[in-house]
């Protein structure tokens, strides 16, 4: 065997996804940059997987996409015990076993596959009776071999374009520095003080129901790295007071403010965010480009105004948001889908890394079934065969980003939105950055920050946020939103005409909180 591998990609192939049923591997493979290939299959192809990760004697990186949420705990109980096991947002970041240090791909590249390559097959002859089949099994081989390839083309290219990052937020931010951008760590105090004003985008379901007319569906191009080429809060120094700025300098403002909003500005409530539109005075934490986006459209009545946080210095990304722009320019050029991937997503991804809460940050360790760990704390037990345990993680000042850089371009973002959706004619749907209308008064383009025209509905059934289904007359495919679940269009429909949908979810759901599980849900308007 080789003594030195520095990259690899893996995948597991496992039973066909049935509600109910864990599904457990039949084979493993690896494709080395060296050229070097492994692969493992049969009823002991886990345990012969992990010997050979145990037999290389050098440290070597093994990426696996969406390996947290699924290959990873397949591995679990030969995982290294207690040893740094790191945990984001609930996924298996990096795990260990041996000198492999095995890590998601997914952190870096959040998308699936099938956006740069994926070879298609029958997913029926994964059953037991049918992949033993001589032609069945070289078919399984050749498509878990061409995962293999098609996902070390992605990481090495991914690394060579954004470097070598564990995700994509902070390959943002490293692009950031190194064009000169200032990204400041200023502590809990200042998280504290600017945390209520950061939201996430607005999505709202205006009208509900079976529409059989013409709708347009419109989306702004990169509403985020638009939003991040003007000034934004950047430090810890602030003006107070309780005045408003005139109208033309409102903007990167944080303003507490008691107001009668028709729509306009936003309230944080248990079940989301909300946009009051009523007579009815109430207290607002928002953005000066909202504030200024309600005046304008005359939505907003200010009845009094409690505090004003001016920032004394501003910071625009225009370096990065170009530096992004003129490489998915060239990657089009050149038919590059990976350059074109790998700039795209890494100028989404700045901003969101701002708001990083660091309070929420754990350490992790496994240990043996039955043993504990000193200082830390049991999170969970998987299979009675390995536990997870965790404490605080160790943050001062240093862990901290400037929320309010988050803050002000989110709120930018959503002051766009709202603009847009008065400039248009019967709104049924908004999410974020996309409209659905019946007819509208927008600058359509393909410049960066204009609205396009993603397609004509003929028909549209709306049942709620992130739940609808719109069939496109040019391309005659359905635009489907279900977040939490996969429906179909009649499924949206039935939910749409007010019937309750039982959806299950085949995938088992795979948690560092509990062993895997099946999730099924009734689906109702909302």
């Amino acid at each position: 065997m080789p003594r030195k591998r520095l990259v690899a990609a893996g995948d597991s192939e496992t039973d066909p996804f049935l509600f109910g049923r864990i599904p457990r591997p039949f084979a493993w493979g690896l494709l080395f940059t060296d050229g070097q290939r492994f692969m493992t299959w049969g009823k002991n192809c886990t345990k012969e997987f992990v010997d050979y990760l145990l037999d290389i004697d050098y440290p070597t990186e093994i990426y696996m996409h969406n390996g947290g949420k699924f290959d990873f705990h397949f591995l679990l109980p030969y995982a290294n015990k207690y040893e740094d096991v790191k945990i984001i947002n609930g996924r298996i970041a990096t795990m260990c076993i041996g000198q492999v240090k095995l890590i998601d791909s997914f952190l870096l590249m959040p998308f699936a596959l099938e956006k740069f390559r994926k070879t298609k097959i029958n997913y029926d002859i994964f059953e037991k009776e049918e992949r033993e089949k001589p032609k069945n099994k070289a078919a399984i081989k050749s498509y878990l071999m061409d995962d293999c390839r098609d996902l070390l083309e992605l990481v090495t290219g991914f690394h060579k374009i954004v470097g070598k990052k564990l995700t994509i937020g902070g390959a943002a931010f490293a692009n950031m520095k190194k064009l000169g951008h200032e990204i400041p760590n200023l502590g809990a105090h200042h998280d504290e003080k600017f945390r209520k004003f950061y939201y996430g985008g607005r999505v709202q379901t205006f009208k509900k129901g079976i529409f059989n007319k013409r709708l347009k569906y419109l989306d702004i191009n990169s509403a985020y790295p638009y939003a991040m080429t003007f000034e934004h809060p950047t430090g810890d120094n602030y003006i107070i007071s309780d005045k408003l700025p005139p109208l033309k300098k409102l903007g990167p403002q944080f303003v507490t403010l008691t107001a009668i909003s028709k729509g306009a500005l936003p309230v944080r409530e248990k079940d989301g965010l909300h946009f009051p539109c009523d007579d009815l005075p109430t207290l607002f934490n928002v953005t000066g480009w909202e504030i200024k986006a309600g005046l304008e459209t005359k939505t907003l009545k200010i009845i009094q105004v409690h505090s004003v946080y001016t920032p004394a210095m501003t910071q625009n990304y225009s370096k990065f948001i170009k530096f992004c722009y003129d490489g998915r320019l060239k990657a089009k050029k050149v038919k590059n889908k990976i350059m074109d991937l790998a700039y795209k997503y890494l100028s989404n991804s700045g901003y969101g890394k701002f708001a990083t809460d660091p309070e929420k940050f754990k350490e992790y360790m496994f240990a043996e079934f039955g043993e504990s760990i000193e200082d830390y704390d049991w999170e969970t037990d998987f299979n009675n065969e390995v536990s997870l345990w965790s404490k605080p993680s160790n943050i001062d000042d240093r862990s901290y980003y400037d929320v309010a850089t988050a803050a002000s371009i989110t709120g930018f973002v959503r002051a766009f939105l709202w603009r847009s959706i008065c400039n248009c004619k019967n709104v049924y749907y908004c999410d974020t950055d996309s409209i659905i209308c019946s007819s509208h008064n927008l600058h359509l383009s393909e410049k960066l920050g204009d609205w396009k025209l993603e397609g004509v509905l003929s028909k549209a059934y709306i049942a709620g946020k992130k739940l609808y289904a719109g069939y496109v007359q040019k391309t005659k495919e359905w635009k489907i939103a279900c977040k939490g679940a996969q429906l179909k269009p009649i499924d949206i429909k039935n939910v749409a005409l007010g019937k309750t949908v039982r959806w299950q979810n085949i995938a088992p759901t795979f948690s560092v909180k509990k062993d895997a599980s099946f999730i099924e849900r009734d689906i109702k308007i909302a």
